[in-house]
């Protein structure tokens, strides 16, 4: 009992609310067929060898970070639950939206000044003091509820009104929980300004900005694993030829994911015309003029 003590209050309020639902949602889905069936069909396609190895690597990436930040002092045992909350979260998540990542040019540099941000300041200290536990229990799918109308509300200009009501609520709901939060920092702020907190409040932004180059030669992986597929299919006769033309697109772009994202937009539908190594040649030149 004493075990079970001590790893529930490793949680705050908000974060054991959040798993009791979790649990909740996990044993509706058990029960509900069409539902678990999909989860299961879904839980096949999760553990395919690529998918495993690219999780793997991505954790391992991770690893050799918190080793880093451990070994000059930035990262202590009692943030391993936000580091685990961070890989399932914001790096999985990342991960698996590497298609919008490719398409978008500025995706990378938002992504670094949305970690620069003081807004963060503010979320972090929002999320340091939690209500009781049975309001959190309450607090969350309402929260959740009213975050999804207002982005689908957001999808229609019909629905407008309904816009401006939920983001009315969510700012009411901000201010709220940002007032109680200032009370209870202002009567306990030395408990507050710990080397803990400092940290705890660091670490989603160090991880962040250290998973860049990881998430970008991962993006960079997958656009020239599509593009090659395409050329594979178009240039499905000759093997030799489709392997000249990888390598000469390897040569003209190489780690420049915007180069790459350019050339598949825009010469794919040419491949079709590549019939001797002296197309290639044509074509690399032809894309080297318009890009310089």
């Amino acid at each position: 009992m004493n075990y079970l003590n001590y790893y529930i209050s490793f949680f705050n309020n908000r974060e054991l609310a959040f798993i009791i639902w979790f649990i909740l949602f996990f044993i509706f889905i058990i029960f509900h067929g069409k539902i678990r069936l999909s989860l299961i069909n879904l839980s096949k396609a999760f553990f395919k060898l690529k998918i495993q190895i690219v999780l793997l690597l991505m954790i391992f990436y991770v690893s050799l970070i918190v080793l880093l930040l451990y070994k000059i002092n930035l990262w202590i045992f009692p943030l391993i639950k936000d580091t685990i909350f961070w890989i399932f979260g914001t790096a999985f998540v990342l991960l698996i939206n590497v298609e919008k990542i490719s398409k978008e040019e500025s995706y990378f540099k938002k992504l670094f000044l949305d970690n620069i941000k003081l807004v963060l300041i503010l979320e972090f200290i929002v999320n340091i003091y939690t209500f009781s536990l049975w309001f959190e229990i309450i607090l969350i799918p309402i929260i959740t509820i009213i975050v999804v109308m207002n982005a689908l509300a957001g999808t229609k200009e019909e629905f407008g009104p309904v816009k401006k009501l939920t983001d009315g609520i969510l700012a009411i709901l901000g201010i709220t929980i940002l007032g109680y939060t200032i009370v209870k920092i202002s009567g306990d702020f030395r408990n507050l300004a710990t080397s803990e907190n400092i940290l705890s409040f660091l670490l989603p932004i160090l991880l962040s900005i250290t998973y860049l180059p990881f998430l970008y030669l991962f993006t960079l992986a997958i656009t020239y694993e599509m593009l090659f597929m395409r050329l594979n299919f178009i240039i499905k006769d000759n093997k030799k030829l489709a392997k000249f033309a990888k390598k000469k697109i390897l040569c003209l772009c190489h780690f420049n994911l915007k180069k790459i994202n350019k050339f598949s937009k825009e010469q794919t539908i040419s491949f079709q015309t590549l019939n001797d190594k002296e197309a290639i040649l044509t074509l690399i030149d032809a894309f080297k003029g318009e890009y310089l």
